[in-house]
């Protein structure tokens, strides 16, 4: 339970949520609220200001449930990331496609 606290903590994490509940065709899918279920796979591990991350976040709402996918690297105290798609209801959503807000945490493309 203390590893999935800490996981739930970290900023991969909250990013992934974040965006995923902002998302418009996420929020369509699932409906509202968008909530993490209890149990959630892979790791993130840093250590001063490096780190990296692999997380397979299952969600649900009331329309539905899905999961959200997140690769990232931090270096120099900033998380870049890979990959941060949901799946569900048919479909896949590329969270690394939503325009981050001045201040917000760097995103890298797909692939780059």
């Amino acid at each position: 339970m203390f590893l999935f606290g800490s996981i739930r903590k970290s900023e991969p994490y909250q990013e992934a949520m974040r965006r995923a509940q902002a998302n418009p065709e996420v929020v369509n899918r699932l409906g509202t609220p968008i909530e993490p279920k209890w149990w959630l796979t892979g790791n993130v591990n840093v250590s001063n200001d490096s780190g990296n991350a692999n997380l397979v976040i299952p969600v649900r709402g009331p329309k539905g449930e899905g999961s959200i996918q997140v690769q990232g690297t931090k270096e120099g105290g900033r998380w870049t990331y890979s990959r941060m798609l949901f799946e569900g209801g048919g479909a896949q959503v590329n969270l690394l496609d939503e325009t981050s807000p001045p201040g917000s945490t760097d995103t890298a493309p797909p692939g780059g």
